[in-house]
């Protein structure tokens, strides 16, 4: 297993400052992970213990920092993660192993560990489902194993994450054996910041749970309002799912963009 899948957590060095708060979680919920871990980085070497730097200069764009990290990962599979998502459940790796292999046994090129977007299109494995050809946002970078080679081939340099997303899905549609997991390996993972700052929900839920974390949160906090704005995006992003077939939201959301 070791040789075969590497963790690669996304970040950069002005985001350094959730590098403690990420290795409090990571530590307390994945204690015994027996992957090789790195953290991308541009200049700063002071990452969380256990993981190695992987570092690549000046930020360009998100994508040329991957495919930079990418070129240092010797493992055929990278499991990707971010720095500013903390997780937030007691991860098993006797599941993680189980899971990884049913990928690797169905030639995996993708498999998304959030069961979002949820797919009824049945795969060979009871524990996860195919990302059929079409589907919105079928490439991502949160909480997904990619094949190494297959990621390479779908990264665009100067792409942002959201044009990755976007665009990326897309170019997915190049590959077959894209899959997501029918329940969530990351049980409501906390996440911590959009647009640079720290969200309203993810800072009361770390002053009640986690208080003695609240001296290493330096950002600005969302007002109530922006969190309340953003739970309509989010309610809206609901309802967009439950009334429009997987296969179809990608072209749906074209036409609303056109029009």
């Amino acid at each position: 297993m070791k040789d075969k899948v590497s963790l690669l957590i996304l970040s950069c060095d002005k985001y350094k400052d959730l590098w403690p708060i990420f290795d409090y979680f990571f530590k307390k919920n994945w204690t015994n992970c027996f992957l090789d871990k790195y953290f991308l980085s541009n200049y700063e070497q002071s990452v969380p213990s256990g993981f190695r730097p992987i570092n690549v200069g000046e930020d360009v764009s998100w994508s040329n920092n991957l495919i930079l990290a990418l070129d240092k990962i010797e493992t055929p599979y990278v499991f990707l993660f971010l720095d500013d998502v903390f997780i937030n459940n007691k991860i098993d790796n006797d599941n993680f192993d189980e899971i990884f292999n049913d990928f690797c046994k169905n030639k995996g090129n993708y498999l998304k560990f959030l069961s979002e977007p949820k797919s009824t299109y049945k795969s060979k494995s009871n524990l996860f489902n195919i990302l059929p050809k079409g589907s919105l946002y079928r490439a991502t970078a949160v909480c997904a194993i990619w094949k190494v080679d297959v990621l390479k081939n779908i990264l665009k340099s100067d792409e942002n994450a959201w044009e990755f997303e976007e665009f990326g899905s897309i170019r997915s549609d190049n590959y077959d054996n894209f899959f997501v997991v029918n329940k969530d390996f990351f049980k409501k993972p906390i996440h911590a910041v959009i647009k640079g700052n720290f969200l309203y929900t993810a800072f009361n839920l770390i002053k009640k749970q986690y208080p003695e974390l609240l001296p290493l949160i330096t950002r600005d906090v969302n007002s109530k309002w922006d969190e309340n704005f953003q739970s309509l995006i989010n309610l809206r992003h609901k309802l967009f799912y439950f009334l429009v077939p997987l296969t179809s939201r990608r072209k749906v959301k074209g036409f609303f963009i056109k029009s």
